[in-house]
């Protein structure tokens, strides 16, 4: 082999390498521009889903904050309204107070 037989192969070899190298690097590109949108669509799906959650949980917050369903719960409970006989007011006596 002589020179020139040398340097085209050397020069057809390094053609190649970086052809592959580029190819290679185009094909990871796509690759991950690829795992980047599957990504995205999870974190979306999964942020749709925390609002559609979140405003359930408000309803049921402003449902349950509604003073009927709170009378209803009460009295599911045992609850009743205060009434003025139910209120016991103590009186001490002041002198004991003084002393004390």
């Amino acid at each position: 082999m002589d020179r020139d037989d040398r340097s085209n192969i050397f020069r057809y070899t390094t053609v190649v390498l970086v052809v592959i190298v580029f190819v290679i690097m185009y094909v990871w590109q796509n690759i991950e521009v690829m795992r980047m949108k599957m990504s995205y669509r999870e974190t979306r799906s999964q942020e749709i889903e925390l609002i559609k959650k979140n405003d359930r949980l408000r309803y049921e917050i402003s449902k349950l904050n509604r003073l009927d369903a709170i009378r209803e719960y009460a009295g599911r409970k045992g609850l009743r309204p205060v009434n003025e006989k139910d209120i016991t007011i103590l009186k001490l006596d002041e002198k004991r107070e003084q002393k004390q």
